[in-house]
């Protein structure tokens, strides 16, 4: 049995997620401020881009743990074998930093296949092996953060951002009087982590203790696996759909232009938009019970229509100007050539919400399968829209990106809302000498 939502229950989760956020977006700023101001700074700035690009796509299993912690978290014996199974999944991480960092496979993968010059090769690949402590961190904050959802103590995984944006502010002073290029960027980003992880830890042990030792046998590392490589899978093609874009991009017309115009829209588009990306935690943990899930989409509509709300005022009104011209002071050229794509946000706005949305309930009903099947999907509309680049080469680059970018949220929700409302559920397996017993317990379709 599920207690009952309330949709004030539902705002209080997911407002200190927005405030979390919004502070994250200051890590990345700082860090390029910093490094813009070093010796060499186009080298600093290079390197710490492609190191951090590396470190995004190859150590997308981490950012998982959270969704795989709050479907299995349920006792002491259940919050050791997830760390245990992450653990194993660290070492494998740890030999392919190793790799990149000490070995000729660094010169490969950033000199050859990214093409950086030697000086942004030799710093980027110093910077992978301080990026990768950020690893083991992450796995200990992760699950920490999953025990504060799991209680509906949201309003202090804020709190631990503020430190890590102490941690970073005082690691961005020290640290360029000790190195210097993109190591400085990536120890004071693992040193935020470190900060963050520090109190999360202090936090979410009273919760740890409230735990009983054990309610039901652990998950598996099979189970976990299972349930973790679809969102994985979902990780990854997150990551590689801006790239496919601009591969497209880059075959336009006016390919710089293109290129730099969705740049900037993209930027803005995470800027105001990403906090709704906690639609998934959100639906994960609180939409459980057919009853919840009807609060929790309710829920997620108005947090649509309150981020459409905000675009609809910066983008669709005369504050336009000011956003693109002041704000971001936009050559001309960039602002006219960058202006009709942001008339097509709103439909990113919805396609990014209620995908995350719905990849939380299917999370919630420990079904991640066609979490996999929808981001293949989403990465096939992508190159379908992007190949119009190939046969219209003088077609707006913004409009296309953010049409590409619009149309594969679209797929996603359409593959995802198909599987959670259309989709029958599976048969439970009943024991041929327990044929009349009651199915309690299979997941409720909505």
């Amino acid at each position: 049995m599920h207690r009952a939502l309330h949709l004030s229950e539902a705002y209080r989760f997911f407002l200190p997620l927005v405030f979390m956020v919004a502070m994250m977006m200051f890590v990345h700023t700082a860090i390029h401020a910093t490094l813009a101001r070093l010796e060499l700074p186009r080298v600093s700035l290079a390197a710490y881009s492609v190191a951090f690009s590396f470190h995004s796509v190859v150590g997308s299993p981490i950012w998982t743990i959270t969704y795989i912690a709050l479907s299995f978290i349920h006792d002491r014996r259940s919050f050791g074998r997830l760390v245990s199974f992450n653990a194993r999944i660290m070492a494998a991480l740890f030999a392919v930093y190793l790799a990149v960092g000490l070995t000729p496979l660094g010169d490969l993968v950033y000199g050859t296949l990214l093409g950086a010059g030697p000086e942004v090769v030799r710093q980027a690949r110093a910077a992978t092996l301080v990026l990768f402590w950020e690893i083991p961190l992450v796995i200990f904050r992760a699950v920490c953060v999953a025990l504060l959802m799991i209680n509906r103590r949201t309003g202090l995984i804020p709190v631990g951002t503020g430190v890590r944006l102490c941690g970073l502010v005082l690691a961005l002073w020290g640290l360029p009087q000790l190195f210097q290029g993109a190591v400085v960027g990536a120890g004071a980003f693992v040193s935020g982590i470190l900060a963050d992880t520090a109190l999360m830890l202090a936090i979410s042990a009273r919760y740890y203790r409230d735990l009983p030792p054990q309610v039901a046998a652990p998950p598996t590392a099979r189970e976990l696996w299972g349930f973790g490589w679809p969102l994985i899978a979902n990780r990854l093609a997150e990551n590689s759909v801006v790239l496919l874009i601009n591969l497209f991009l880059g075959r336009l017309a006016r390919a710089d232009l293109a290129l730099a115009s969705f740049g900037v829209l993209y930027g803005l588009l995470r800027l105001i938009v990403s906090p709704i990306r906690n639609l998934a935690e959100t639906g994960q943990t609180l939409g459980r019970g057919a009853a919840a899930r009807r609060v929790v989409l309710g829920f997620a509509g108005q947090v649509v229509v309150l981020f459409s709300a905000v675009l609809v005022a910066l983008f669709y009104t005369p504050v336009r100007g000011w956003v693109l011209d002041v704000a971001m002071g936009l050559p001309a050229d960039v602002a006219a050539y960058v202006t009709p794509g942001l008339y097509l946000t709103l439909l990113a706005c919805g396609g990014w919400g209620f995908s995350a949305l719905f990849r939380g309930l299917l999370s919630a009903e420990r079904d991640t399968r066609p979490v996999a099947t929808a981001a293949v999907v989403r990465v096939l509309v992508v190159v379908a829209v992007g190949s119009a680049a190939l046969w219209a080469p003088e077609i707006n680059g913004a409009v296309l990106g953010i049409l590409a970018l619009s149309l594969a949220f679209g797929a996603d929700v359409v593959v995802l809302g198909w599987s959670l409302f259309l989709r029958p559920p599976p048969a439970p397996v009943v024991a041929p000498d327990a044929a009349a017993a009651p199915t309690e317990g299979v997941p409720e379709r909505g």
